[in-house]
C-alpha cells in the first residue's frame, strides 16, 4: 500500500500559492521561491531571485538601477508597465501624505475654545508669551505638567551646594 493511499489528507490538501494574495502587476513577472519567506521572489523572465518584496521585483523588471540588477529579458512593454506602476504608487503616496497634512493643518492641536464660548470652573485663563489671552480646559494630567507658580517659589529657600567641583 502506498503512503498516498494510507494518508488521504495529503493528496486532497490545497497546494501552497506561489504568489501573494494581491492584484499587483509585479506578480505577472514573479513567483515566490519559498511560501514561508514572502519577501524572496523569483523573476519569471530571467530567473533572478529578488529579496525585499514585489517593489524591488518591479524595479528589476523596469530596469531601474540602484537597488537591484536590471532584467535582461524584459521587453519595453514590460518595462513601461512596471515603471507606470511604480510612478502611480509614488503619486498615491504623495496624495495620501498631502491629505494627511491638510487634515492636520485644519485640526486645532492646542484645543483652545473660541472666545465667545462660556467658560466653566475647570477652565483657566493664561497669558502666552506674545501677550494674548488663551483660555483652555484643565485636564487630569495638567497638574503634573503645569509650570510652577512664581508666588510659591518666592517663599521657598534656595539651597546651594557647599561642595566644590574640580
Amino acid at each position: 500500500m502506498s503512503s498516498a493511499a494510507s494518508n488521504p489528507s495529503s493528496s486532497t490538501s490545497k497546494p501552497m500559492s506561489l504568489k501573494r494574495n494581491s492584484d499587483d502587476i509585479g506578480w505577472d513577472y514573479g513567483v515566490l521561491v519559498n511560501p514561508n519567506n514572502l519577501n524572496l521572489i523569483k523573476c519569471k523572465l530571467c530567473g533572478q531571485e529578488v529579496s525585499a518584496g514585489i517593489y524591488r521585483l518591479k524595479l528589476h523588471i523596469a530596469g531601474i538601477r540602484g537597488q537591484v540588477k536590471p532584467c535582461r529579458k524584459s521587453s519595453e512593454e514590460d518595462k513601461e508597465k512596471c515603471k507606470k506602476a511604480i510612478d502611480d504608487s509614488k503619486k498615491d503616496k504623495k496624495a495620501r501624505y498631502a491629505e494627511q497634512q491638510e487634515v492636520s493643518d485644519v485640526v486645532d492641536l492646542v484645543g483652545a475654545p473660541d472666545a465667545d464660548e462660556d467658560t466653566t470652573a475647570a477652565e483657566v485663563e493664561e497669558i502666552d508669551c506674545s501677550g494674548g489671552n488663551d483660555i483652555r480646559k484643565i485636564g487630569p494630567m495638567d497638574k503634573f505638567t503645569m509650570p510652577l507658580d512664581k508666588a510659591s517659589l518666592s517663599n521657598s529657600r534656595v539651597y546651594r551646594s557647599t561642595r566644590s567641583t574640580m
